[in-house]
């Protein structure tokens, strides 16, 4: 839907409006209506009906889902700032938290294997008692002001200094 380019040549002309929206967004359209089954959808036909739904999903839908994503990444950032930590909003202030990393590779020479993949698994833990089960840290506040740019996190949230135990 993305990669589905088009131009206005200042006229509209017969099958235009069929040009400008992705062939696989017409079938989606087509498909919540009707369903998955092909026979009906070839039955019915592309309507202007459809076509409607799919404009305003080319073309108005995106750059509502752009906004949206860059407001909650905007509160995400203004949030970690606050906090002085990046985590999931659902631990809590006030407890012991541990963590565990891990090396995950998947093997490309396996016999079922099509494709590789290296990654880092971080799982987090917190421990708590009935007596003291911790703050809650709060939830993002969304401003009304509208976002373009993301602010960055401080250095201080990206850069890692290793840690080590000394044994000595």
């Amino acid at each position: 839907m993305l990669d589905h380019k088009s131009t206005f040549d200042g006229t509209f002309h017969e099958g235009c409006i069929e040009l400008v929206i992705p062939l696989t967004l017409l079938q989606f359209v087509a498909m919540l209506e009707h369903g998955a089954d092909m026979k009906s959808q070839l039955r019915f036909g592309v309507s202007k009906t459809y076509l409607t739904i799919a404009q305003l999903l080319q073309y108005n839908c995106y750059a509502g889902v752009l906004k949206i994503s860059a407001q909650l990444r905007n509160a995400t950032v203004c949030k970690s700032v606050e906090d002085g930590v990046v985590c999931p909003l659902v631990l809590r202030k006030g407890l012991c938290t541990t963590s565990a990393m891990g090396n995950i590779d998947h093997n490309p020479t396996a016999t079922t294997s099509t494709n590789s993949f290296h990654g880092t698994s971080v799982s987090v833990f917190q421990h708590s008692i009935k007596e003291d089960k911790g703050e809650e840290r709060g939830q993002l506040q969304f401003g009304e002001e509208k976002v373009k740019i993301v602010p960055k996190l401080p250095d201080s949230f990206t850069n890692v200094r290793p840690a080590f135990f000394n044994m000595n």
